[in-house]
């Protein structure tokens, strides 16, 4: 009986809260904060090319959203480092590599332990946090990216902007308004895309593959596509491993 009475005590003294192990292993850790940290912004506009002939109404180009979960964009970094901390302690890492690496390391990476108790801003306890709500960056899709990604609008924006018939109003609102760009400055841009698009994608093909530049087959086939509407004009090219062949007369 003596031990039957011992563990009913111990339940009970353990749902109160009291000396049991089970509570103690639930317990957070108290919050500290981080030595550093990664934001991402993870809600952004893409700016495509258009062809002003053809397309006049579009003469400043053609603006999509895109949303990011996995990937941070570059000009919507930012890191912030604590006061008393060397900035050669923070990890200098690829765009495309944070959230994963960061996500792996968790909270240790930059020293932190527990979470922040914030309602707007929920903590995850990790070293990153990937920011939705507003535009945080514009970037331009045109023919002068090495990796020649996403020169196009993807099947995702095109659904975005298909079932929200006003995002597209907002986008061009937010442009002009928070980021203080002008119509005359996007149509002179892309006007000069329109006019020189075959010789920027010539040379963007000239740079592949060579030292410190990107080797990608998917980035020289779309390449390959302009050189090769060009090249019906001019007698015909072709792009070998990055490199621009001409036919011999």
């Amino acid at each position: 009986e003596d031990e039957e009475n011992d563990a009913v005590t111990s339940d009970k003294t353990d749902d109160k809260g009291g000396e049991g192990n089970g509570d103690e292993s639930k317990k957070s850790p108290p919050y500290s904060p981080p030595h550093w940290m990664y934001w991402c912004g993870g809600q952004n506009i893409d700016w495509f090319l258009t062809d002003p002939i053809h397309d006049p109404t579009h003469d400043t180009g053609v603006v999509y959203p895109v949303l990011h979960e996995s990937v941070c964009v570059t000009p919507g970094i930012t890191v912030s480092i604590r006061g008393d901390i060397a900035p050669a302690l923070v990890p200098r890492l690829d765009h495309d590599k944070i959230v994963s690496y960061l996500d792996e390391a968790g909270g240790k990476a930059c020293n932190r332990t527990g979470v922040q108790d914030d309602d707007e801003v929920p903590d995850d306890g990790s070293c990153f946090q990937m920011i939705h709500g507003w535009t945080h960056a514009v970037r331009s899709r045109t023919p002068t990216s090495a990796g020649m990604m996403g020169v196009n609008p993807d099947e995702n924006q095109l659904k975005m902007v298909l079932h929200n018939k006003g995002i597209k109003k907002i986008m061009w609102l937010e442009m002009h308004k928070h980021f203080l760009l002008k119509d005359d400055d996007l149509r002179k841009t892309n006007s000069y895309f329109a006019k020189h698009v075959y010789d920027i994608a010539e040379e963007n093909a000239r740079g592949q593959c060579t030292n410190g530049h990107s080797c990608k087959t998917s980035s020289k086939d779309r390449l390959q596509q302009y050189v090769d509407l060009r090249g019906e004009a001019d007698g015909g090219e072709d792009v070998v491993d990055g490199i621009i062949i001409r036919p011999t007369s």
